[in-house]
Parts: structure tokens; C-alpha cells; sequence
């Protein structure tokens, strides 16, 4: 195990120089020629995978961030409602939606290099570290300014020891070949107002597409994992049924107003996206 953290470059001294004082921002500095501040999180998550230390790992990106390193001086926060402050309405910050292109493709570099180090360990049969796993990326929201969640994009590398069908875009909404577009540009694209409103949910999807129940999706990760349920389908230590059902509602509409608003919010439609798993 010493050799695959050297050779992933978890050395003490590489894991020392993170916490190291910086001119930029700890995620962009470069630690390597090859890893910066983020990267070495990412080695940390993969060697606990290799060891098989957790089955569950979450690496999570702080939300309000200046990433200096990638020459953006506006906190990302900020950036995501297209403004340079906290506000929900005002003239749209020059260049936000640009800004925002540069930090997302940071991301996708991110997760690009984890899915390449969980690629190059391999296991006992000759597979991958990366096919024995769910490399999994997505966003807080579908769209910052709208901050909702329909329409969300979500990234995964690795088939989870067969669980899943790879090499694939899925639309899960209906099956189709064509993804529903988003709005995210309406307000300060080209041809935009140039006036951010959040609170018109001008940027985000139409609530009436494209909202297909991300607990669907996390009922297939934990069935794949081997998480098991209740006799309703609820995840539970010592169940024994595929895990069909988790969170309160499933439903857009259920969430309005908070948990207890809306009357017989519940599960509505439980158990997997089939059309995730290989058979399908």
C-alpha cells in the first residue's frame, strides 16, 4: 500500500504542502506537476477506497469560493446567481456566465482525474479500481439562480462491479434520445435582459419536464453497494428487500413550503432507473 501511495503522490510532504500558506487558493496550487490542492483530496478518497476503508465517499467542493488560481476574483457563490454579491436581483455581473464555464470545467478536470486514478489500480481479477466503483459528480443545483434541482446533470464513471450500464447518456425523464435544454442563459446570455431576477425561475427548467426523482438514482447506487431495505422498501440496517424508497417525497411539488406543508406527500413512484442498469 506504500507504493501505491507513493505512486499516486500521497507523500508526506505533498500532504504537508496543502496546508501551506498560498498566494491563490488551496484547490488550484499546485502541489506536483501533476496534482494540485483539490488532487490531493481526491488520492485521499482513493486510497480509502483501495482499502476498502469506506464504501461510501463524498468530496464535497466548498460553495462559497474564490478561485484565484483560475484568475476569478469573484466568490463562486456569488458568480452562480451572474452577480458579484449575495442579492437575488440586479444587473448581471460582466462575464459571470463565462466565469462560471472556467470553474465548471475545473470541476470536470477534477473528476476526470479521479476517474484516471481509480482507472489505473487494478484488482485481483484484472479489472480496475474504477470498474469495481460509482464515481459519481453533480451539482448542488441545476441552475444557481433558479436554484432548483430539475434538469440536473449527473456524471458517473464506473459500473459498481456490474450494477451499471457504462458509455451511455441516459435522459431518465423519458427514455428519449433527445436531453431537455436547460434555460441557464435567459437572463444574461446573448440576447438577454442583462437584469438577473431569481425569483421570476426564469434560468431553470420548465417545473413540468425534466424533473425526474433523484432519489431514483440513489436507490440504485445503494442497491448496488448492497444496502438493504425494509419490508417498504426503506433502507435499513438489517433489512433484507432491495431498497426502493428514501426521503420523504419524490415529488417536486411535495417539497413546497417544507417538510409537513403538503398532505400525503410520500414516496410516489419507488424502485430504480432501470434504464441505468445493464440489462435495460
Amino acid at each position: 500500500m506504500r507504493d501505491v501511495s507513493c505512486n499516486l503522490g500521497a507523500t508526506a510532504d505533498n500532504v504537508a504542502a496543502v496546508n501551506q500558506p498560498t498566494n491563490t487558493d488551496f484547490l488550484t496550487t499546485q502541489i506536483t506537476d501533476d496534482l494540485d490542492g483539490a488532487d490531493m483530496y481526491s488520492v485521499l478518497a482513493v486510497l480509502a477506497t483501495a482499502c476498502n476503508f469506506n464504501p461510501v465517499i463524498v468530496l464535497k467542493y466548498p460553495p462559497n469560493y474564490y478561485f484565484k488560481g483560475l484568475g476569478i476574483l469573484d466568490e463562486s457563490e456569488n458568480l452562480s446567481r451572474r452577480l458579484a454579491n449575495a442579492n437575488l436581483t440586479g444587473t448581471c455581473e460582466p462575464n459571470a456566465l463565462d466565469r462560471l464555464q472556467i470553474i465548471d470545467k475545473y470541476y470536470a478536470a477534477k473528476f476526470a482525474k479521479l476517474a484516471t486514478m481509480l482507472d489505473g489500480l487494478k484488482n485481483g481479477d484484472g479489472s480496475t479500481m474504477l470498474d469495481s466503483t460509482a464515481a459519481v459528480w453533480f451539482n448542488h443545483f441545476s441552475d444557481g439562480l433558479a436554484a432548483n434541482t430539475n434538469n440536473l446533470p449527473i456524471i458517473q464513471a464506473g459500473g459498481c462491479g456490474g450494477a451499471f450500464k457504462t458509455g451511455w447518456t441516459v435522459n431518465v425523464e423519458d427514455g428519449s434520445p433527445n436531453l431537455t435544454q436547460g434555460n441557464s442563459e435567459a437572463q444574461c446570455g446573448a440576447g438577454g435582459n442583462g437584469i438577473v431576477n431569481a425569483l421570476s425561475q426564469q434560468t431553470g427548467t420548465d417545473p413540468g419536464v425534466a424533473n425526474a426523482p433523484i432519489n431514483k438514482y440513489f436507490y440504485n447506487l445503494m442497491n448496488a453497494i448492497g444496502v438493504k431495505g425494509d419490508s417498504q422498501g426503506f433502507p435499513l440496517k438489517g433489512g433484507t428487500a432491495e431498497v426502493s424508497a428514501f426521503g420523504y417525497s419524490d415529488l417536486t411539488t411535495d417539497f413546497c413550503g417544507g417538510l409537513g406543508a403538503v398532505a400525503g406527500a410520500r414516496i410516489h413512484d419507488p424502485g430504480e432507473f432501470t434504464s441505468l442498469k445493464p440489462s435495460s
